[in-house]
């Protein structure tokens, strides 16, 4: 019996993830990670260059990139390799 989501392995490679999704992603990743709740607003990602900006007070952007491999390590296991920003700004 096969499992659902190898019905749509050949998909993965073709759709990314809309700018939303990846947004919702990292605020939760960022609340699990580093116990900072942000809104979706305080993130924009851009699609074209794979890079998510954090709009927030220096204070807690700061502590955000200081955690910046470990936060990016943990969406690319989340949104995949090629889904996954590449830089946090």
């Amino acid at each position: 019996m096969k499992h659902l989501g190898s019905l749509f392995a050949k998909y993965q490679d073709t759709f990314k993830p809309p700018q939303a999704t990846v947004q919702k992603k990292a605020v939760l990743v960022i609340a699990d990670l580093l116990q900072i709740q942000l809104r979706e607003d305080q993130l924009s990602y851009k699609t074209t260059t794979r890079t998510l900006k954090i709009n927030a007070p220096s204070v807690i952007r700061s502590e955000i990139i200081r955690r910046k491999p470990e936060l990016l390590a943990v969406l690319q296991r989340e949104l995949g390799v090629s889904n996954a920003p590449t830089d946090l700004l």
